[in-house]
């Protein structure tokens, strides 16, 4: 039997060698450069989506809400800001001269001589790469709807909001036909899940 003098013996290393966490870090470093566009887009995708939901939410309680308020309406109040730093919707008793201005703080005004109430309000601040924007043929008051209760909407027509990406520019349009029913569509097909706007 050969012994091996306890001098020459090499103890066994445990662990990571420099070159192979330098391996292990540039890896990485390639498989998220990879992978941070494609999440930021997905993100972009899910805020399209929960702001047009949101939207389609603040409809259906508008519709609701003229249904359930003892024959008194809701306005539906979606002015563009003036400052293009916040897109808003917001849902108002109808009542008097409403001076309810969703983009501003706050939002009904005390000088309101009939003191229209906000019933609920949307605000999406447009830095986040998400923005929306209401269109239609404004047939009484450019926008507003007024929403009665048990009547088809009648002072708009054609009316749609589009929300859009800034970075990818996938957009979802929300449509409200007449009798107040809400449609969440894809345009352009940006949008996987939703089906194609007619």
């Amino acid at each position: 039997m050969i012994m091996i003098p306890q001098s020459k013996l090499v103890p066994f290393a445990r662990g990571v060698t420099l070159v192979e966490l330098l391996i292990t870090v540039a890896v990485l470093g390639v498989l998220l450069a990879v992978a941070v566009p494609s999440l930021s887009d997905l993100l972009e995708r899910r805020r399209i989506g929960a702001a047009a939901n949101e939207i389609s939410d603040v409809l259906h309680f508008a519709r609701a809400e003229a249904n359930s308020n003892r024959g008194q309406g809701v306005t539906i109040e979606i002015h563009p800001d003036g400052t293009s730093k916040l897109s808003c919707v917001a849902v108002t008793t109808s009542s008097g001269s409403n001076t309810c201005r969703c983009y501003e703080t706050p939002v009904c005004k005390s000088e309101d001589a009939f003191n229209s109430e906000l019933l609920r309000v949307f605000q999406l601040e447009n830095h986040r790469g998400v923005s929306f924007e209401a269109f239609a043929d404004w047939l009484v008051e450019d926008y507003r709807i007024m929403v009665m209760n048990r009547q088809a909407i009648t002072s708009v027509a054609r009316f749609k909001v589009v929300v859009t990406g800034k970075r990818t520019g996938a957009k979802l349009h929300v449509e409200l036909n007449p009798v107040g029913r809400t449609r969440i569509c894809t345009p352009d097909h940006s949008m996987g899940g939703y089906p194609a706007c007619a």
